[in-house]
């Protein structure tokens, strides 16, 4: 399988990762999904709910019904989280809290603010790490939208 994010895409969720640090922020990837990959068209910051937000995350699940509501004829492909001065591989926790069928995008921080980003599919209740794809765009879209952006 492959995955679709965006540079700006990325750029967002790996700005997020440095403005929370040394914290764990969270969110939702918004796009489309079919056999062969991911193709993520938006990202939505979410609140991170979690007790020990250091280590973990949990979203808030008001705001993702709210994020979700306003998605437009984008689908829920999966989560992305950061890892504070942690690798960017699944935690146990990640394990332990993976949507069967999504994809979980990780951002690793540390704090000079550098980071390493990684895609993973959740299945058979096993992460596995999604290759980077430069042009994924599902056959039924037909041509590469000009503003990703701006169908989110």
């Amino acid at each position: 399988r492959g995955l679709f994010l965006p540079p700006g895409l990325r750029g967002e969720i790996e700005g997020e990762a440095r403005r929370g640090y040394p914290y764990e922020v969270c969110g939702l990837l918004l796009g489309h999904m079919d056999a062969s990959g991911v193709s993520v068209r938006c990202v939505r910051l979410g609140q991170n709910i979690h007790q020990t937000p250091r280590t973990a995350f949990e979203l808030d699940p008001a705001a993702m019904l709210v994020a979700l509501d306003g998605a437009k004829d984008l689908e829920l492909v999966g989560f992305f989280h950061s890892h504070p001065d942690r690798p960017a591989w699944p935690s146990a926790a990640d394990d332990r809290g993976a949507w069967e069928g999504f994809a979980t995008v990780i951002s690793a921080i540390d704090s000079r603010g550098a980071c390493t980003t990684r895609g993973f599919f959740f299945e058979a209740r096993v992460f596995r790490e999604l290759l980077p794809s430069e042009d994924r765009f599902p056959a039924s879209q037909g041509r590469r939208p000009k503003d990703l952006s701006a169908q989110c």
